[in-house]
């Protein structure tokens, strides 16, 4: 299993490679060297403060280095265990417009006559 790393602070002209490695080995408290793979689950920009802005992400650490002792410690902020999720979409292709029948999603709402990632109308 791995740790999931909550609000890694870069700002954009840093090595995404290099600071991501560097900050997470700081933040569980261990060399970069234990760390053997760094796998990006959600990446976002923060504007809030234009001339400061911030590249926000989390990420998922797997490597050789005690799990449970980590999850455990109260001093590490903005952690918890990596667990991977599958996702899978069922639809039926008549709820679909015929035009449609090629996407693999449902659309989001069925309620609303269009939507701004489903690009179609739906019946009603």
């Amino acid at each position: 299993m791995g740790i999931v790393i909550d609000n890694i602070k870069l700002t954009p002209f840093e090595d995404e490679k290099k600071g991501l490695l560097r900050e997470a080995a700081g933040r569980l408290r261990i060399s970069e060297s234990a760390i053997d793979r760094l796998t990006i689950l959600r990446k976002s920009v923060d504007a809030r403060k234009k001339p400061d802005v911030v590249l926000l992400y989390q990420v998922a650490v797997f490597g050789a280095f005690n799990e449970r002792k980590l999850l455990t410690d109260r001093h590490i902020k903005n952690i918890r265990r990596y667990e991977k999720k599958v996702y899978r979409i069922k639809h039926k292709t008549s709820d679909l417009a015929p035009h449609t029948s090629h996407l693999t999603q449902t659309p989001c709402s069925r309620r609303l006559r269009s939507c701004r990632s489903f690009r179609g109308t739906y019946p009603r």
